[in-house]
């Protein structure tokens, strides 16, 4: 059975505002047990290494640990999280570092062809040496 009610306009905004109140201390509660319980702690790790050619990049890896064994957060949205946080991650890095690790991979590069014409040179030269040599010996 239904039963409609009419209110004066003092006790419906009585009414409104005490609604308002707890509205406010459910959101002020769940924010101090978000505090105290978290449900989930993210740690992010970030990996700078070369590879067998020496070229250097940067990977990062994320885990989600269970501060809380009541709360359980589903595999999938761990795992599409994680790589949305990956991905903002290593967009910041790209943006940040990106250039530079061009330059130092391509400095690298620069540098390896360098000591190999290094050693080219130095074969030239002791060849050119062993040559004058045998010329200054057979005459």
């Amino acid at each position: 059975m239904r039963k409609i009610l009419q209110l004066e306009q003092y006790e419906y905004d009585k009414l409104t505002e005490l609604a308002k109140l707890n509205t406010e201390q459910v959101e002020n509660r769940a924010m101090e047990l978000w505090a105290e319980k978290a449900v989930a702690e993210i740690r992010i790790k970030i990996d700078m290494g070369t590879d067998y050619d020496d070229t250097y990049s940067i990977d990062c890896k994320t885990y989600m640990f269970y501060k809380d064994e009541k709360f359980q957060i589903p595999s999938e949205l761990r795992e599409r999280f994680s790589k949305i946080v990956k991905k903002d991650i290593m967009r910041n890095i790209e943006d940040t570092f990106g250039d530079l690790i061009k330059a130092v991979n391509l400095f690298k590069r620069k540098t390896a062809s360098l000591n190999q014409t290094k050693y080219l040179l130095w074969g030239i030269a002791a060849s050119g040496w062993a040559a004058f040599v045998a010329y200054v010996c057979l005459h």
